[in-house]
């Protein structure tokens, strides 16, 4: 019900729309994202889902509401003046929500707040952040006939990508992937696609994620794309860009193995040092023996010391 009202709030409401375009949504994406808007408003969904027989105290607890601060005890809309991103399970029923801000600050009567970019509902009865995936309800079908995940850190990356044809792509919102999100993936693929930025490929959180795939055997690969951009951007300016990544994404390893090699000089023993602590981790985490042997080898070749101090 509540994604209902966003979505018909979006359509009337002029600059919320225009944002949505200047960040090259079609309109046939924001509808089968079911894309929305909630207002500036402190009580605009409460009254709402009023109107729809739904008590405070339910808006409350599916995580929409929130308590004032004041210690009135009253009750208030959790997510305003942001674009609405419903989340959804397995079959495509929404249970929850990410808000991503348009308005920065807001007026509480005695000071003026700076508002998070992004906020999420919270974990409910029905909301699980541990399994949840966004876009997987409009991706499995592809991640299964592809063999593949794409997985990106926002959910304006994973629409821009389904956008771009890309439909095996899903978003882990800005966190690590978990076990039972990479459990479920299991069942479908063999491989997972990391993308992030050339300037961002020593975020934790997806070094996390891909460290955590190593132990369920995925096969791991690594999209890379222009620095300083994020794939939302790649698509809107060159979808084609955005294809071409996905499709010649280099193993994990290679990848580092690269990036390092291009960054620190080797013909020193600080720098091989240096090369020696970004690899070797990456190389301890491969699964198969040959793997392994086949890195360690090119690792002491690259810095010209012996496979056995490697």
């Amino acid at each position: 019900a509540a994604a209902l009202l966003f979505e018909r709030s979006l359509l009337t409401t002029e600059y919320a729309k225009e944002y949505v375009r200047s960040r090259g949504l079609a309109e046939d994406t924001v509808r089968r994202f079911r894309i929305g808007w909630a207002p500036e408003s402190w009580d605009w969904l409460l009254h709402g889902l009023a109107a729809k027989g739904f008590r405070g105290e339910v808006v409350e607890r599916a995580g929409l509401a929130i308590r004032a601060s004041d210690g009135s005890g009253r009750l208030h809309d959790r997510l305003r003046s942001r674009i609405m991103f419903p989340i959804t399970d397995a079959n495509g029923r929404v249970i929850g929500f990410g808000g991503r801000i348009l308005i920065t600050t807001h007026d509480t009567g005695n000071t003026t707040r700076e508002e998070a970019k992004y906020i999420n509902t919270p974990q409910t009865l029905i909301y699980d952040k541990s399994r949840a995936l966004y876009g997987f309800d409009k991706a499995k079908q592809a991640i299964r006939e592809k063999n593949r995940a794409v997985v990106t850190e926002g959910y304006m990356d994973c629409v821009m990508s389904h956008q771009a044809g890309v439909a095996e792509t899903i978003a882990v919102s800005g966190t690590a992937l978990t076990a039972p999100q990479l459990t479920v993936l299991r069942r479908l693929c063999d491989t997972i696609i990391c993308s992030f930025d050339a300037d961002a490929a020593g975020d934790s959180a997806t070094r996390r994620s891909l460290g955590l795939a190593a132990q369920f055997d995925f096969g791991r690969r690594i999209a890379a794309i222009p620095s300083g951009k994020d794939p939302a951007d790649t698509v809107r300016e060159d979808a084609d860009l955005w294809r071409a990544a996905v499709e010649t994404a280099q193993p994990v390893v290679q990848f580092y193995f690269d990036k390092v090699f291009r960054a620190e000089s080797h013909d020193t023993a600080e720098g091989k040092k240096k090369i020696a602590q970004a690899l070797l981790p990456l190389v301890a985490e491969l699964p198969g023996e040959i793997e392994k042997a086949h890195w360690v080898a090119r690792l002491a070749e690259r810095l010209g010391i012996a496979e056995q101090a490697v």
